[in-house]
């Protein structure tokens, strides 16, 4: 169970949308997220978890997990342009 969560959903190319979940398992602990990436309202594979570890706060969480699910969409469009 999360202590504090805060969602954001943003919208992509080619209609897909990122849903970021950025929350604290402890108080004042660090941040982790959640991305999934869907089209038209379907789920575009599993929800995936920060896999580099934890952020300091919110923002900095939301925006590495839209930065995934940015790379999760251009790689299923078939532009993997990062190294």
């Amino acid at each position: 169970m999360s202590y504090a969560s805060h969602e954001q959903v943003y919208e992509y190319r080619a209609g897909y949308q990122i849903r970021v979940r950025a929350f604290q398992n402890e108080y004042a602990g660090p941040w982790d997220y959640l991305v999934q990436v869907s089209r038209h309202g379907t789920p575009e594979g599993p929800e995936v978890r920060s896999p580099d570890g934890h952020r300091d706060n919110r923002i900095d969480a939301e925006m590495a997990g839209r930065k995934a699910g940015e790379r999760i969409v251009d790689e299923l469009l078939g532009e993997d342009t990062y190294d």
